[in-house]
């Protein structure tokens, strides 16, 4: 299993790859607090590491996979998902981009 951790505003997310490549992501805020991203459009295979950043409004969840892609998808998390328009996890999500870079 692989995790990562980032502060946005003053709530920390925790991104964690379970085995078989399952993605969750943990925001203290929502009922439940974890969240499946594997249902996003264009989420890889052989995910086994997860990285998280921040800026502004947005969480930016970037992974790699056995296979050396990096792909990333950025979730808005302010305001809470689930509310004042923002769709709840994992609908305010984008789709995974490849930005895996070349050999």
């Amino acid at each position: 299993m692989s995790n990562g951790t980032v502060v946005n505003d003053t709530t920390e997310f925790i991104g964690l790859v379970q085995p078989g490549g399952v993605l969750m992501i943990r925001d203290p805020r929502t009922a439940p607090p974890w969240h499946n991203l594997t249902t996003l459009t264009g989420y890889p295979a052989g995910v086994v590491d997860v990285s998280l950043s921040s800026q502004n409004t947005v969480v930016y969840v970037t992974v790699n996979t056995s296979t050396g892609g990096v792909f990333q998808t950025t979730c808005t998390v302010q305001p809470t998902p689930g509310t004042s328009g923002n769709p709840a996890w994992p609908g305010n999500c984008t789709a995974f981009v490849n930005v895996t870079p070349p050999l």
